[in-house]
């Protein structure tokens, strides 16, 4: 702070919850651009964008149901602690 340096590839900003309306905004132009539905799997998503896991990656079956929707209103259940347990996703334990 104070200093005027270069921003830098690695440099880290404390945007707090700011990313959330980006987030919000970008998916409602994917929904209008008819390229997701609200109504999309997670799983279909990541399909699309043809998403590789992580070897070895087994996301928990009670995720395959989980909307674009329910994602953004916080209805998706519970991620366990930073959102990965053993390189799961865990829903409600």
């Amino acid at each position: 702070m104070g200093q005027s340096a270069a921003t830098q590839v690695d440099d880290v900003f404390a945007i707090a919850s700011c990313s959330k309306s980006f987030t919000a905004t970008v998916l409602a132009a994917a929904v209008t651009a008819k390229r997701v539905s609200w109504d999309d799997t997670i799983p279909a998503i990541l399909r699309k964008a043809r998403f590789t896991p992580p070897a070895g990656f087994q996301p928990d079956e009670g995720w395959q149901d989980v909307t674009l929707r329910h994602v953004l209103h916080h209805r998706a259940g519970e991620l366990c602690g930073a959102g990965f347990v053993r390189g799961r996703l865990c829903k409600g334990q």
